[in-house]
């Protein structure tokens, strides 16, 4: 049964202590206070942990404590680190948790909080370079004191960090959730952050070998985070499109920009300090980002230079001349000033001039999105979650960047391909249509889409009509496909019909994912976009306009799977979401309805677009129905080559392209199989390669960080 305020528990010598206010919960436990012992705090797990491993992780961890004293400061006590003091027992002797030191909350703060310059300010937070290389100093002697034990964090990051005001002291929490070396045997720590995590581990399962290289790539990431105006080392300005829009990804491809070398594919921000670092941190820094993981500097290596800089005997650390709250490297030039004169730039560029569009949105009084800061990056890596970009998207990005001359050549070339696809849709629409008249007076085939024993409702379900074309298309025969896809095109509805059925799948979408906007944990900004696109489209036409409101479906379809991603990755498979009956991915039935409004499009839209087939698969993925998926793949690679791509588009299917690796990796397996399948002894050995490639296992649901 849970602990409660009042309840009695016991230390090992057999004292009766009485749990006091609960102070926070967490995933594995409950922080009490202790009323007869007002130095410390009692975590006890909840019944549903093992209670045997952690009763030996616990004696493991008193066993090997490391050697970080609390400090006493002007009669208060500053904690290093929250290690458990003594295993806490009821009165039966049963393991119920242990007892570890207070922290005092209101002299020490997170250490994230002084990443953010404009929050530190606003806390009176120290802000100076000095007392920041002080901090790294600090954390790193913690870690080596650690590691000198055995012991790794594994997630080590700021939100678990935090530090006295006065004297700048660092402790380290969650301890119990580290990786502890016991007695012939290694409790491995349950939990890491991506954008933490070293990029030999993305992709794969954290080993005990592993552990110190993380915890060593980790560490570099915080100190250089402190010392660099809390700009993360992989956070900068893409020069190409084969950058990875997330830091994970970015970590994972070793996109890091502040080296010594230039990267070839991602520039620095403009906000960086990195060139006034001198060259041994830089070397350090270059040692832990672009080397191999056995080369990462340890703790003890960042300890020494650090506390060097930090003492004000050494001169290493001097005084702006033109600024006194300022300090900069000796010799360097000061990197805040620099940056205080970009931002002074930046903040007095003036505003972009406004579109029509935007000026008739302003007169109705439409919400206008903010410039961004011109040339400036956010100093600390993005909380948004990634999102596709939509079509438009990326033509107007592409016309911010490229030369008048090119984006007129490259709007030509596209208005050209637009032209040559539709004239051959449409032949070959004209030829479906021939082929089914014929096909009225000979006797049919059985490869024939099945008719329905009923009539079909007023607006075709999803379930209805594509069911029987995937269930032909899985014989991966290419004339079964066209008499399916000349089938289908008999049943679509009339215009009248199209238009009330993409306006039910716009109101649907929007209704089950609103709220997504204002979640926390996923910050999406695409739901408020489209919804922004139909308000435009529903004042400038009549709702008699079908066509219109399915072309702003089309490209809400992007988003739309997105949004299923980011809760497939949250709720873990479809049929196993167990504890989350009160999540909005599952009470607004986010993953099956992402599946029925592509369907939608196909249906009331446009069944011959490749496009919209290959959505439709990715979706199917997403809701684990990988014989549907298959299906998918294959009516639009079909389609692909029909038009004569024999391959399809790439930068068209990388359109729908999921960010969570393993997902990716089946969307690619299936496509592969589809192409060998379809193209038989035209596919080419990388596509018979991606085929044969092992299935990745779905690794459960992420958990949405906890608030602390």
């Amino acid at each position: 049964m849970d602990r409660v305020t009042g309840s009695q528990v016991h230390s090992p010598a057999g004292r009766a202590l009485t749990l006091g206010q609960a102070r926070n919960r967490g995933g594995a436990g409950t922080i009490f206070d202790l009323v007869e012992a007002p130095d410390l705090v009692a975590k006890i797990y909840h019944p549903h942990v093992d209670p045997s491993i952690y009763e030996r992780k616990v004696e493991a961890m008193l066993r090997l404590a490391p050697n970080l004293p609390d400090f006493e400061q002007a009669g208060s006590r500053e904690v290093q680190i929250a290690w458990p003091r003594f295993v806490l027992r009821d009165a039966r002797r049963a393991f119920l948790g242990f007892a570890m030191p207070r922290l005092d909350f209101g002299t020490s703060v997170e250490l994230e909080a002084v990443l953010q310059e404009r929050q530190a300010r606003r806390e009176r937070l120290p802000t100076r370079l000095g007392a920041k290389v002080i901090l790294a100093a600090n954390l790193a002697s913690v870690i080596a004191e650690l590691h000198r034990q055995r012991h790794y964090v594994v997630d080590l990051k700021p939100v678990n960090l935090r530090f006295y005001r006065r004297s700048l002291h660092l402790t380290l929490l969650d301890c119990d959730g580290c990786s502890i070396q016991g007695t012939g045997e290694r409790f491995p720590a349950p939990q890491y952050t991506p954008e933490y995590l070293a990029p030999e581990l993305h992709g794969r399962a954290i080993t005990a070998t592993d552990e110190e290289a993380q915890d060593r790539f980790a560490l570099a990431v915080v100190i250089f985070q402190l010392l660099n105006f809390g700009i993360h080392p992989y956070s900068g300005r893409p020069s190409s499109d084969r950058v990875p829009s997330d830091l994970p990804g970015r970590i994972a491809n070793r996109c890091y920009p502040y080296g010594r070398r230039p990267h070839p594919r991602i520039q620095p921000s403009p906000a960086s300090g990195h060139l006034a670092m001198p060259a041994g941190l830089r070397a350090l820094f270059d040692r832990a980002f672009d080397g191999p993981a056995p080369g990462r500097p340890t703790a003890t290596e960042w300890m020494e230079p650090l506390r060097e800089y930090g003492q004000p005997s050494s001169g290493k650390l001097v005084v702006c001349a033109r600024i006194e709250d300022h300090q900069h490297f000796a010799g360097m030039p000061c990197a805040a000033c620099a940056r205080a004169k970009l931002l002074k730039q930046a903040s007095a560029a003036p505003p972009p001039k406004q579109t029509r569009r935007q000026a008739k949105a302003a007169r109705r009084g439409g919400m206008a999105r903010p410039a961004p800061l011109i040339g400036f990056p956010p100093p600390t890596a993005p909380t948004a979650a990634p999102r596709v970009v939509s079509g438009m998207a990326a033509i107007r990005q592409m016309y911010r960047v490229m030369p008048m001359t090119s984006v007129f050549l490259g709007l030509l070339s596209v208005s050209f391909a637009a032209l040559l696809i539709f004239a051959i849709v449409s032949h070959w629409r004209h030829e479906l249509r021939e082929e089914e008249n014929a096909r009225t007076i000979s006797r049919p085939s059985e490869n024939v889409l099945p008719r329905p024993s009923v009539p079909p409702p007023p607006y075709p379900s999803p379930d209805w009509a594509l069911k029987p074309i995937l269930e032909v298309a899985k014989t991966g025969d290419p004339e079964a496909i066209r008499r399916g896809l000349s089938d289908l095109m008999g049943h679509l509805p009339s215009a009248a019909m199209a238009g009330a059925g993409c306006q039910a799948a716009l109101d649907s979408w929007e209704a089950k994912t609103g709220w997504m906007d204002r979640d926390a944990t996923i910050k999406m900004p695409g739901a408020y976009l489209a919804r922004s696109r139909r308000k435009q489209i529903q004042d400038k036409f009549r709702p008699g306009f079908g066509s219109r409101l399915c072309h702003l479906l089309y490209y809400s379809l992007a988003y739309l799977i997105h949004d299923q991603e980011l809760c497939r990755v949250r709720l873990g498979p479809p049929d196993s979401r167990r504890g989350t009956v009160t999540d909005p991915c599952h009470t607004q039935d986010v993953l099956p309805m992402a599946v029925n409004t592509s369907a939608s499009y196909i249906l009331v839209e446009s069944s011959m677009d490749p496009v919209v087939w290959d959505t439709l698969g990715v979706a199917l993925v997403l809701a684990d129905a990988f014989d549907d998926a298959y299906a998918a793949f294959l009516i639009s690679i079909e389609l692909y080559r029909k038009l004569g791509f024999m391959h399809g588009f790439n930068h068209l299917s990388r359109f729908f392209t999921l960010e969570t690796p393993w997902l990716r990796k089946r969307c690619e397996i299936l496509r592969a199989r589809a192409r060998v399948m379809l193209l038989s002894e035209k596919a080419t050995d990388e596509d018979r390669k991606a085929a044969a490639q092992p299935w990745p296992e779905d690794p459960g649901p992420e958990a949405p960080p906890a608030s602390k």
